[in-house]
């Protein structure tokens, strides 16, 4: 380096050092208008501008752009589903391995499954995406609840997430995400799903009633009657054993035990907080403190919620006439109403302060809730009363949520560890036990409290899964606390998407535009890849991803050249990405191919599993894999000969029984295993039929209505559809009705027949069920179709003609649905204004011909994009240049001389021009 002795520094020093920060200077006004841009292409286009050479180009930032692009349509295999997008499994969780190199170190994998439904670009849509949960996560600063760096999406639909959409999407129990689920489960890895109730109802099978008798809960056999029960000796809930024992054999997920559906503890504490602070209203409207002063009494409830700041300290509840609306909290404003004084450092009243009596309630306490209490008499006040209830539900609010950093503290250090270890199985992760049996003791304590107070009706389903179910979860997760199954971090990923939505939608208004889910999973694959890139395996990935390539017959060497990373761990010189060739113009994402994934995997480096499922050397690990959970059988009794179906559970220990569920409502039972038998031919198999009015028709030899219908089709394999069709629009169902239901005036047409003919599904008699039960087949459908002359001959205006609006035909890639673009550019057509005839022509001097390409490609532009409307610029460049590589000498030279006739043409315009300055 050479060295300046006038100036004292090399001059290296002198360029970098005095030169370039007064050349290069960004003053504090140009970052504030780079700071207040809203477009961050907009902002690097200035930076290039301010620090020429500091940073890449435009052209080769757009480059790797498109190859991880690529690299996203053939690593993770994107497929359309029903009403959305999704991505192979079994890919996502190897590329994530390369992120997180420790995962292909862990015993088993722990996988969270989030899943739940959102308001997004004006519509509802379904996120299912993959966590990892295991505890060496926490050891290799990646956060459980970070929607940036540990949520996945696997599957991305539109529609609300109701049992017949995500049965539409994710496919039940042969589905694809099933199966991945059911496959790691062989080697020894866990899915956990992590989502609200209703979420969980709807996968497991639906039919959840607070007030149902036999559907009150989805992990125990709970009624209405029993949920108030307390044991005999300790008079506390906590000796009931209560058990998570239920089985959902129409489960989407049977693959997923169901005490591995972890209930999110953010929603259980919210719903608890507006039940328990409804319940204070209205008792404030019943009572009041002093006769006639119920107004007061409300107020002060609510002086004392908002002086904490609730909503900006504007909390108010909203009445339609006496009867008061649900009240609607989010996470922050529970906690701030639950939170007792001592939780702030600010002096704040108890929320119940003059708004509870301070009287004898009339009841006694009960002796066990008197002795776990710790009461000294066994009467108690209406303000005690409803203070230890708040107060147990804030405190067990608290408990759920603790997940902390064993290494801060030698309690949760294991027997024989060394102090200071790093290694995760070193430590007890969770709640220590002292802890889980605190827990146990507010759970009866608050079951209790509210028994007594409120009586069994509010003992609602989940309160009662928080005091039941909970306690089992936290001593039987392996990680021992509920907060890695919050839906916290899920929820925040579902937003993020939802402001990249809006960046990848033009809204109804533009021309063209991408496919927002795509744009989305997109996003997610670049997140993904900058990780891996950062990371010490990125040579490793970079040989998967050419194996993926491989397997298609691409060479990703061939197309994209070597990867900068690897010429650098060999001690080159990092070269450009010049053998991507783009066009000049700014890529536009092609549409991937719409292929179903494959279970395959990649053919040269594929991730290997710590626990591989080794070949099974015995009859008895042979019969845990036949036999594995999820698994549909059949079975007979020895009283009857009647064919029974159910959804295998477990082997038993001595491997000669299977324990089988047959109905949601009822335990499993123990079949032998020689009362399994072959299913019984199902013709109607993956068929849905809706039954549709009066199906009794005139000669019919057998009389059959829609009930014995309804079981003749469930025993063929079909199922029946008995929802509102109007809701179920993404479906293909078939409609089976009479021809004496078909031939009503249109006017008098059910719902369903029309809505059925507006999209276009099959309408048919039911004698095509009869023959499949008589012959065990499936006839053709044709055979059976109905007479739909009366419908079809109905009036133009009538509503039989009219088109329906479906998700699915939202999903399309470049093109926007709807008429607003065709009226865009009508409107902004009239209104610019028009040149006159002297209009300048030729704003500069021509300087010189263009070339025979450049004439060749105006000509044949417009008729490529008209034959292939949904081809990128970057597709019809190459669809171009193609086309020229095919054309002669001769007429090169054609085109060449029209370059120069248009050359001589534009002169003249410029020289004859009436210009106007």
């Amino acid at each position: 380096m050479i060295y300046d002795y006038k100036a004292g520094k090399t001059i290296y020093d002198t360029l970098t050092i005095d030169t370039a920060s007064q050349i290069h200077h960004i003053s504090s006004f140009q970052v504030l208008k780079m700071q207040d841009s809203i477009s961050q292409k907009e902002t690097f286009r200035n930076l290039r501008k301010q620090l020429p050479g500091f940073i890449d180009s435009e052209r080769r930032t757009d480059q790797l752009k498109y190859k991880w692009h690529q690299e996203f349509e053939i690593v993770l295999q994107p497929s359309r589903t029903k009403t959305g997008w999704r991505i192979n499994p079994e890919r996502l969780r190897q590329c994530v391995s390369f992120a997180y190199p420790w995962l292909q170190e862990v015993e088993s994998e722990w996988w969270r499954l989030y899943g739940d439904a959102r308001n997004f670009g004006g519509q509802k849509s379904v996120l299912f995406s993959l966590s990892i949960i295991n505890n060496e996560a926490m050891f290799h600063d990646c956060s459980f609840q970070s929607p940036e760096e540990n949520y996945w999406p696997v599957h991305i639909f539109y529609g609300s997430d109701s049992r017949l959409n995500l049965d539409l999407n994710i496919g039940g129990g042969e589905g694809y995400l099933n199966s991945w689920i059911d496959k790691t489960a062989q080697k020894g890895h866990k899915t956990f799903v992590a989502s609200d109730n209703m979420f969980a109802n709807a996968i497991l099978g639906g039919g959840l009633d607070p007030k149902s008798s036999d559907n009150f809960s989805i992990y125990a056999f709970e009624t209405t009657s029993t949920r108030s029960e307390v044991g005999e000796n300790s008079g506390v809930r906590s000796e009931m054993k209560r058990k998570i024992e239920r089985e959902h054999p129409e489960s989407l997920l049977p693959a997923v035990p169901t005490n591995h559906f972890i209930p999110c503890a953010n929603h259980m504490f919210v719903r608890i907080t507006e039940h328990l602070l409804t319940l204070r209203v209205m008792s404030c409207l019943n009572e009041g403190i002093v006769s006639n002063d119920k107004s007061a009494t409300l107020t002060k409830l609510l002086s004392n919620i908002n002086i904490r700041g609730v909503r900006g300290g504007h909390f108010q509840l909203k009445f339609d006439g006496p009867k008061l609306e649900p009240v609607s909290l989010n996470v922050s404003h529970a906690e701030t109403i639950s939170a007792p004084p001592e939780a702030f450092s600010t002096v704040f009243p108890h929320i119940l302060d003059g708004v509870a009596l301070n009287e004898q309630f009339p009841q006694q306490l009960p002796s066990g809730l008197q002795a776990a209490l710790g009461w000294q008499a066994n009467s108690i006040t209406y303000y005690d009363l409803e203070k230890k209830i708040w107060e147990t539900h804030w405190k067990m609010h608290v408990l759920c949520r603790k997940d902390p950093d064993p290494r801060k503290s030698a309690m949760y250090l294991l027997p024989g560890s060394s102090p200071g270890s790093q290694t995760a199985t070193d430590y007890r992760f969770g709640l220590l036990n002292t802890e889980i049996e605190e827990y146990i003791r507010l759970a009866d304590l608050h079951h209790g409290l509210v028994l007594l107070r409120y009586g069994s009706s509010r003992l609602y389903p989940y309160l009662m899964t928080r005091v039941d179910i909970v306690p089992i979860l936290l001593k039987e997760l392996p990680f021992h606390s509920l907060f890695r199954g919050s839906t916290e971090g899920g929820e925040h990923c579902h937003y993020l998407h939802q402001c990249i939505y809006y960046g990848h939608s033009s809204r109804g208004g533009g021309w063209r535009k991408e496919e927002p889910i795509l744009a989305l999973f997109k996003w997610s694959y670049r997140r993904l890849r900058e990780k891996i890139e950062q990371g010490e395996q990125c040579g490793d990935f970079l040989k998967f991803v050419q194996s993926c390539f491989a397997e298609v017959g691409r060479d990703y060497t061939g197309e994209f050249g070597e990867h900068p990373a690897q010429q650098q761990q060999t001690g080159e010189t990092e070269q450009s990405l010049s053998t991507i060739q783009p066009a000049d113009t700014t890529v536009t994402d092609r549409e991937p191919p719409v292929t179903p994934v494959t279970n395959a995997q990649p053919a040269d480096i594929p991730v290997t599993d710590t626990q591989p499922l080794d070949t099974p050397d015995s009859i008895g690990e042979l019969a845990d894999t036949e036999y594995r959970r999820g698994k549909t059988v059949f079975f007979t009794s020895h009283q009857s000969a009647e064919v029974n179906k159910g959804m295998v559970i477990n082997l038993t220990p001595r491997k000669k029984h299977v324990k089988v569920a047959t109905n949601p409502k009822q335990r499993p039972i123990d079949v032998a295993l020689d009362c399994l038998t072959e299913p019984p031919p199902q013709p109607l198999k993956s068929q849905t039929f809706v039954i549709s009015g009066n199906i009794a028709e005139r000669g019919d030899k057998e009389k059959v209505n829609t009930e014995k219908l309804t079981e003749i089709v469930k025993s063929l394999g079909g199922t029946v559809f008995s929802g509102d069709v109007e809701k179920a629009v993404d479906a293909s169902f078939v409609i089976v009705t009479s021809q004496k239901e078909i031939n009503k005036p249109t006017q008098k047409l059910n719902k369903t027949l029309t809505m059925a003919y507006r999209l276009g599904w099959k309408i048919i008699s039911k004698k095509f069920i009869i023959e499949s039960r008589n012959t065990n087949t499936l006839p053709s459908i044709c055979d059976y179709e109905l007479d739909l002359t009366n419908i079809r001959t109905a009036p133009a205006d009538s509503v039989l003609h009219s088109k329906v609006m479906t998700n699915s035909t939202m999903i399309n890639n470049h093109h926007v649905v709807g008429g607003h673009r065709e009226l865009k550019k009508k409107l902004r057509g009239d209104s610019k204004r028009k040149k006159p005839d002297c209009a300048v022509q030729e704003k500069s001097l021509p300087k010189k011909p263009c070339t025979a390409y450049a004439m060749f490609s105006k000509n044949v532009w417009k008729s490529i994009v008209k034959e292939h409307p949904t081809f990128t610029m970057r597709e019809v460049n190459s669809r171009v240049s193609e086309l020229w590589k095919e054309v002669g000498d001769e007429d090169r030279r054609m085109y060449q001389q029209q370059a120069k006739e248009n050359y001589e043409n534009r002169i003249e315009r410029y020289n004859s021009a009436d210009r106007q300055y």
